[in-house]
């Protein structure tokens, strides 16, 4: 919306509410900046959910190699829902879990393992039975 517009609105609901509109100010532009922080968590929401499905892609036509470092992970496919050390193997040092960023339990889940020089080493899937996690 152009900043003419909005400053138009602003003016006739300003003028149109009077002084209660003064008094209740404050709120109002905390409700404001709430509606904008909601858009921007949709959009990064929607940023995640894409870029999970380019890899369970990359990873069903075998895209996803091993040798890739993690930087370039975290360029092709975002940030992942969680990042920690790995258990058990001694060759992998930090395991990355990417799924669906608002579905917990019915997503497909891909854990990435990489070594102590952040390369990937390898890789597994947990396949969801529910279909809506496809």
């Amino acid at each position: 919306m152009p900043v003419v517009l909005k400053a138009t609105i602003f003016l006739v609901l300003f003028f149109s509410v009077g002084c209660s509109g003064i008094r209740y100010f404050p709120q109002i532009l905390t409700l404001r900046k709430y509606g904008s922080s909601q858009e921007q968590l949709a959009k990064d929401v929607e940023k995640q959910a894409s870029s999970f499905k380019v890899l369970q892609d990359d990873i069903e036509n075998g895209r996803l190699k091993a040798g890739i470092s993690m930087r370039d992970v975290f360029s092709a496919y975002g940030d992942p829902i969680l990042l920690c050390n790995a258990d058990g193997d001694k060759s992998t040092t930090k395991q990355l879990l990417y799924r669906h960023p608002t579905k917990y339990f019915s997503t497909d889940k891909a854990y990435l393992y990489f070594n102590e020089s952040d390369v990937l080493v390898y890789w597994r899937c947990e396949f969801s039975d529910d279909e809506e996690g496809e």
